[in-house]
């Protein structure tokens, strides 16, 4: 900056040297190029200014503008195959509707067939078809060991024979048809209504399918979360802490190698965890009978406590120990509870007994709840956050859900 203020002033100086004619009484015959050139510097310099202004604006512009047209074409792609699929979806269920239809009030015959009985019958008296008989009829049993592309192909001049045959009725509205037409037009109609009713009974099938599995995630989600006759408050127990770890002097634990002092701390990991590692530092302080907990102190724990999670016995997560034995977290009731010592594992075991047992909770009640099963008698803003935050992870892991502000299991 103080270069900067030393130019302008060098700038300012130039401008009334060369433009407003202050200038000394016996000036150097240097001094008029000099300031000239001090004067194209600046002008220079300020060009470039006004070239990295506009080309910062003009980036800054360009990327808007590339961040709206992602957005619109985004929103564009969404609305165009939300349409596609909407029309998807309304012809699958015209199509399945019409075949219902069909079933419950089929279509009366377009045409009646008189035969002469009086009279032998003579094949000659009748035109004769051009196909053969079997050629039209085509029965479910040839079509089983049909490939995709062949059963579709088998489809399609089903479609194609279907509207041909359509044609040949409406041409003979005034024709008496022979009996052998007859028979074959009736087999062709006969088997496409097989078909429907078919593709209808396979459709059911899924249905009833799909609704035998929700029944049973249904009945599955009811005998893993109701409670039975179990109280809440039978499944709280008393915050227990470990007694008789093994170091009852600071030579025991100074003097000990890590590996030996891991073993008192896995005593008392197994006994409280999960546990905050101030609290097992306070564990060590007190059965040492050591007065304060210093750097020396603190350095032999957390010596210990890598020693410990190197042979796989406690699993460290953020500031809590864990024993690696057992995954099973209980909900404790703490004399003197406070919440930066409690893991969030074991908050969201309080949140989900609570809702096991209410059901469903207001998202401002349940801090209190959970709060008070830990012992706290007042629920502070600070422990409030804390039950909260879990809360939010539990709802971002889908195992509840808030809706209108209660709180309930998923």
């Amino acid at each position: 900056m103080k270069y900067i203020k030393l130019f302008l002033e060098e700038v300012k100086d130039a401008y009334m040297y060369v433009f407003k004619g202050n200038r000394p009484i016996d000036p150097s015959p240097y001094e008029l190029p000099s300031n000239i050139l001090i004067l194209g510097l600046a002008f220079v310099l300020a060009l470039i200014a006004i070239w990295i202004i506009f080309w910062i604006v003009n980036i800054i512009i360009s990327v808007t503008l590339d961040k709206e047209n992602e957005k619109a074409k985004f929103s564009n792609d969404n609305i165009l195959a939300e349409i596609k699929r909407r029309k998807e979806i309304d012809k699958k269920f015209r199509k399945k509707h019409k075949s219902l239809k069909e079933i419950e009030n089929p279509t009366p015959a377009e045409y009646v067939a008189v035969i002469d009985r009086t009279e032998e019958y003579d094949p000659n008296d009748y035109i004769t078809p051009e196909h053969d008989e079997d050629e039209y009829v085509f029965s479910q049993d040839e079509t089983e060991e049909l490939t995709f592309a062949e059963a579709e192909e088998k489809r399609y001049e089903q479609e194609k024979l279907m509207e041909a045959l359509k044609k040949e009725i409406a041409s003979d509205e005034n024709v008496i048809i022979p009996i052998h037409e007859e028979k074959r037009r009736q087999q062709i109609q006969d088997q496409a209504l097989e078909d429907i009713i078919q593709t209808a009974n396979e459709d059911y099938a899924e249905i009833e399918k799909e609704r035998f599995k929700n029944n049973n995630t249904l009945k599955a989600f009811d005998d893993k979360k109701l409670p039975g006759k179990v109280k809440l408050k039978d499944e709280i127990v008393e915050y227990k802490q470990a007694e008789d770890i093994g170091l009852t002097s600071q030579e025991d634990l100074f003097k000990k190698s890590s590996e030996e002092v891991a073993k008192s701390i896995d005593k008392i990991v197994e006994v409280e965890g999960p546990v905050h590692i101030s609290e097992v530092i306070k564990r060590v302080k007190d059965s040492c009978n050591i007065k304060r907990a210093g750097a020396n102190l603190k350095k032999a724990v957390n010596g210990a406590i890598s020693a410990s999670e190197d042979a796989g016995n406690i699993i460290k997560i953020g500031d809590f120990l864990y024993d690696s034995a057992s995954n099973d977290v209980s909900i404790r009731k703490r004399h003197k509870p406070n919440i930066d010592l409690i893991s969030d594992e074991e908050i969201a075991k309080n949140i989900e007994r609570i809702l096991v047992h209410k059901q469903s909770l207001s998202a401002k009640s349940l801090p209190k709840e959970v709060s008070r099963n830990f012992g706290f008698k007042s629920t502070s803003k600070k422990t409030a956050n804390k039950i909260n935050s879990v809360l939010d992870l539990m709802i971002a892991d889908n195992r509840v859900k808030l809706d209108n502000d209660i709180v309930e299991l998923k």
